[in-house]
């Protein structure tokens, strides 16, 4: 798609909406959002990536809300679009009613760019943009943001849509060794950002323990017994009392990745061990 950006911002760039626009080589989306935050002026910051959509109040919205609440960093609700028809085919709400970090740790918190917006200060607190990361990148940096900032909080309502059905080389690459290697890497910042901390709940670093085991065994399904390694040590380091469905993810691990495979009869194994 040809960007025509340079062409189209001297018909904007008037006193009822100031634009300010700097062009480099293309050097990826992390490159691209680090010298947008070097060129940082006001108080808030929103990213906005070429297949994001907007609502037409949403910077109102996020305005008054910053304002109101006294936060530094608010998710909202989004839509996700087919690229061909325009259906709506993903919808995801804030949720205001619950512990924002907690939620992280839960692996319920949907970690885009386009749902947050930020205060300049917190931008500034939890660094640049890890440009090495080839995949979850937006993951590992609003992750940072939610767990660093002082308090976060969430709208219920939609404020954004984005473009969904993309490159199936950008799926690949997520399913990918590599993208897994990507994916535990966040984990483990978020592990270490959250392990000691008092104000998380001991049930949020479980359900965060549990789900690590599985992804665990998943890793040693498909043939990655380093990453499912990593995971296991990762799992333990949280230094927890799993609950039921933990003990059996974590047995699913231990078993290796033949286990995975063998679907229910692990199923029907692990509740004939707990009836013991």
């Amino acid at each position: 798609m040809e960007d025509r950006t340079l062409l189209i911002h001297p018909s904007i760039g008037d006193d009822q909406l100031r634009v300010r626009y700097f062009y480099q080589e293309n050097a990826g989306a992390g490159a691209a959002r680090k010298r947008g935050i070097r060129e940082i002026r006001g108080q808030y910051v929103q990213f906005l990536d070429s297949d994001d959509r907007i609502h037409p109040e949403r910077l109102a919205w996020l305005a008054e809300t910053f304002e109101k609440e006294q936060c530094d960093f608010i998710q909202t609700g989004f839509e996700g679009f087919d690229a061909d028809t325009g259906e709506i085919i993903q919808t995801a709400y804030g949720n205001p009613k619950e512990d924002q970090v907690e939620l992280t740790l839960k692996g319920r918190f949907q970690a885009n760019t386009l749902r947050a917006a930020l205060t300049a200060e917190l931008v500034r607190t939890i660094g640049p943009w890890k440009t090495e990361m080839t995949c979850f990148e937006d993951r590992e940096y609003m992750e940072r943001a939610v767990v660093n900032a002082s308090k976060p909080v969430a709208i219920r309502a939609i404020l954004a849509s984005a473009r969904r059905g993309g490159s199936a080389r950008i799926s690949d690459k997520l399913r990918s060794y590599e993208g897994r290697t990507w994916r535990i890497y966040c984990e483990e910042r978020l592990a270490d950002a959250t392990r000691d901390r008092s104000d998380v709940s001991e049930y949020a670093k479980r359900q965060f323990a549990s789900r690590i085991y599985g992804l665990g065994f998943r890793s040693n399904a498909c043939g990655w017994k380093d990453l499912g390694k990593r995971c296991g040590e990762l799992a333990q380091s949280m230094n927890v009392r799993l609950d039921a469905l933990g003990c059996r993810r974590r047995l699913v691990w231990r078993l290796g990745g033949s286990a995975y495979h063998l679907g229910a009869n692990i199923r029907i194994l692990v509740r004939r061990i707990n009836l013991i």
